[in-house]
């Protein structure tokens, strides 16, 4: 899903005409595409960036992705795919200091071991989801392990994933 296009007719956007998203992963910019299907032809209508100087937070994303028109049962359907239980997602439109966003409240089941990068691509090689999707899933995973492991000085089997629910 992250790093893939979202089309219309898999039921990931809540939209009713043939527009699709793209979510590209460059260095630390996060590309969100937006484009509406006209015949034979693909125009663009917008991008937004999520320029992660300071980190974002998978709650945070997974909150602009609904409040960018993805379905949030759509996308809980395809999380469904990874085999993980023990979680759970809301999503609530909320007010902060005026601007209105989506919140993504993500509850989880208490553990007290952390997932290190080989137990993250266990969990993905291992579930559901299309071959190109998990291929994506994984590159992320490991670059976002080798920049944790630059950003604390560790190797990268000793990095873990506290942060992304795992």
């Amino acid at each position: 899903m992250v790093a893939g296009d979202l089309p219309c007719g898999s039921g990931l956007l809540d939209t009713s005409d043939s527009r699709s998203v793209t979510i590209q992963l460059h260095s630390n910019i996060v590309s969100l595409s937006t484009s509406r299907q006209t015949g034979m032809s693909v125009q663009l209508m917008k991008t937004l960036y999520f320029d992660c100087f300071a980190g974002a937070s998978g709650d945070m994303i997974l909150g602009a992705l609904v409040g960018a028109g993805v379905d949030p049962l759509a996308l809980t359907t395809q999380l469904d795919l990874l085999g993980v239980t023990g979680w759970k997602i809301d999503f609530e439109k909320v007010d902060r200091s005026g601007i209105s966003a989506t919140y993504a409240r993500v509850h989880t089941e208490h553990e007290h071991a952390h997932r290190h990068l080989k137990d993250i691509l266990k969990i993905i090689h291992d579930s559901r989801l299309t071959a190109g999707v998990k291929e994506r899933s994984a590159r992320i995973f490991s670059l976002l392990a080798e920049a944790e492991a630059r950003v604390h000085d560790l190797p990268i089997e000793k990095i873990h994933f506290h942060e992304v629910g795992a």
